[in-house]
């Protein structure tokens, strides 16, 4: 792997855990609030696409970590 390369990982990999800390660190409470029955489904569809994030993030983050143990 070139020097180019290298250090473009390794930008990618601090933004992705940067993101990571950031979408780990957010709430997807929306209070207590009980009249709109819409509360719980904002919730939970807040909570799945955190969770995909979180995949994606993860997944990527494991990509640019094996990639760069190849070129060792």
């Amino acid at each position: 792997m070139n020097e180019e390369r290298k250090k473009a990982l390794l930008q990618e990999k601090e933004k992705i855990a940067k993101e990571l800390a950031e979408v780990e660190g957010s709430s997807t409470d929306f209070g207590d609030d009980i009249e709109g029955g819409d509360e719980e489904t904002h919730e939970t569809e807040a909570i799945n696409l955190k969770l995909a994030l979180k995949t994606n993030l993860k997944n990527r983050l494991h990509e640019i970590e094996q990639e760069l143990a190849e070129d060792k």
